[in-house]
């Protein structure tokens, strides 16, 4: 029960829509489990950039599938439910930075290494620009506004400051633009998403600082130097996730959460919360890379990863 749950309320089953349960003290137990159905169906999602214009369109959905059930729920329930990281060691993760970031930034991660880059990854300096730019920043905007359904204040300052960062690193190496103030947005809104109901909202400044700097290199990193093509950069969530989950163990306060413990910096300056969270970002983010490339040879053996060649010339015209 504590790796991987049961099966006692599989399609909704004796779930009510009149009564709280333990999991949402506030709202029906229904409408909370609708809201976590939202979590479970966006995750995948951030995967696909690392997809683009390489994978079968069957291998991807049943890499989804199987991404769903041997990654994501197991997560989950080790985290957010009865599952063994919360019960024995109260894990923190306010919003899904080790549930829904960490794990698909490492299977993006690895998606990359394993399927290659693209045809034409170098044709723009590995740097492809965006289709449309209006559209793009009317996108930004509609997921930072619904960012706030989940992390609230602290989505704005991380965000604000990430973004800052991102146009000051990109200005000085003379590359700015729209898209690198809105990249850094998002960086910020992953990076703040597991810490954000248990920090004061100037750390959360703080935070988005750090995950400007962190996310930013790491795009040099892994795309530039390392030469691994993911589309939409999207491994750069698993990084933003471990910096925000790792950041809880020196921000943290008990007093935003009463179930929780002090940080490194408040309290008796106690290494402990630190050390549950580094361990918790190391068990994730292993389960998602090894249980990622179990499925990629899989995925590999029965029906095949890439598509061919001339195809891949013409998927994207």
């Amino acid at each position: 029960r504590g790796f991987i749950g049961n099966l006692d309320n599989i399609l909704m089953f004796d779930v009510s829509y009149d009564n709280c349960s333990r999991h949402s003290p506030n709202i029906p137990a229904g409408l909370f489990g609708f809201f976590e159905m939202m979590f479970a169906a966006i995750s995948p999602l951030l995967i696909t950039g690392a997809f683009s214009e390489r994978l079968k369109y069957k291998s991807f959905i049943i890499f989804i599938i199987g991404w769903e059930l041997f990654i994501y729920y197991p997560v989950a329930h080790w985290i957010w439910g009865d599952g063994w990281l919360n019960i024995i060691f109260q894990v923190e993760d306010f919003a899904g930075g080790m549930v829904i970031h960490t794990t698909s930034g490492v299977s993006a991660l690895i998606c990359g290494i394993v399927l290659g880059a693209r045809k034409n990854f170098d044709k723009y300096n590995r740097e492809f620009p965006p289709s449309n730019l209006p559209l793009a920043a009317v996108g930004g905007a509609l997921l930072w506004t619904a960012w706030f359904g989940f992390n609230a204040g602290s989505a704005l300052q991380s965000a604000v400051c990430s973004g800052v960062i991102w146009l000051i690193i990109s200005w000085i190496r003379h590359k700015p633009s729209a898209t690198a103030v809105l990249n850094g947005v998002i960086a910020g809104l992953s990076g703040i998403t597991p810490a954000s109901g248990y920090i004061d909202p100037q750390y959360a400044a703080l935070i988005g600082i750090i995950i400007g700097f962190t996310s930013y290199f790491s795009i040099l990193l892994f795309k530039h130097k390392l030469r691994i093509d993911d589309a939409l950069g999207k491994f750069v969530h698993g990084v933003t996730g471990i910096v925000g989950s790792i950041a809880i163990g020196f921000f943290g306060q008990k007093s935003f959460n009463m179930y929780g413990k002090d940080g490194l910096f408040f309290g008796n300056h106690s290494f402990y919360l630190l050390g549950i969270q580094v361990m918790s970002v190391v068990i994730t983010g292993t389960w998602s890379g090894l249980i990622t490339i179990i499925l990629l040879k899989f995925i590999d053996k029965i029906v095949g990863l890439k598509i061919e060649h001339d195809e891949e010339l013409s998927l994207d015209e």
